[in-house]
């Protein structure tokens, strides 16, 4: 297992690591979600360049078929919603308090997790990042 660099491009913040184990030729695929980097999911096999000595993500060379949403979650419905995604076949990760990052593999009910989250929505329970 090695980190890669992944660009990001928000205020404040120009990189996030992210774990990839490697596959040779300055290839790698990523074992982690990305929690503010976009363009990348769990799963992708992506090209590296090394700057300074560390392996950062050039591009996606094949796309993983993941989605990866963030979540902001009331702190009591954490565990119970957490649960309920793992179930329908999502690898979740909590990195900070009240957030949820969600892998969707190609597998998963993706259009039914997304209308449950825009229920929970509604009902002021979460706030779903835009893809």
């Amino acid at each position: 297992m090695v980190t890669l660099i992944a660009p990001v491009a928000r205020a404040g913040i120009d990189s996030e690591e992210l774990a990839a184990d490697p596959l040779g030729g300055c290839h790698y695929i990523l074992r982690s979600i990305p929690v503010v980097a976009e363009g990348v999911a769990l799963g992708d096999i992506v090209a590296c360049v090394i700057v300074d000595g560390r392996p950062h993500i050039d591009h996606v060379v094949v796309p993983g078929g993941n989605t990866t949403l963030r979540v902001l979650v009331d702190a009591p419905f954490i565990a119970q919603l957490r649960l309920l995604l793992e179930n329908l076949g999502c690898r979740v990760e909590h990195p900070l308090p009240g957030l949820l990052v969600l892998s969707v593999a190609p597998d998963a009910p993706g259009e039914g997790i997304r209308a449950h989250l825009a229920d929970l929505a509604d009902q002021g329970v979460v706030q779903v990042a835009p893809e």
